[in-house]
């Protein structure tokens, strides 16, 4: 199982951009504990944790509980 993280905004000249924090792959049991500890792990690596204001993600029922704990 993996966990791909990719970011979208609009940069400062007003332009569309994405980039991709990172392929994961998750070697654990794939629960909200395993996938919030990845996520924070990113956050923290690229600097962003005070930046993050939405989240998109599958409709399985972990991701729910992960971006909860997250928040």
């Amino acid at each position: 199982m993996s966990l791909n993280v990719i970011i979208y905004f609009i940069n400062k000249i007003n332009k569309r951009r994405y980039i991709v924090l990172g392929f994961c792959k998750v070697i654990s049991k794939y629960n909200s504990k395993n996938i919030a500890a990845i996520l924070f792990k990113i956050f923290k690596d690229y600097s962003i944790s005070s930046n993050i204001r939405y989240f998109m993600a599958d409709n399985a029922e972990s991701n729910n509980t992960c971006i909860k704990v997250i928040l």
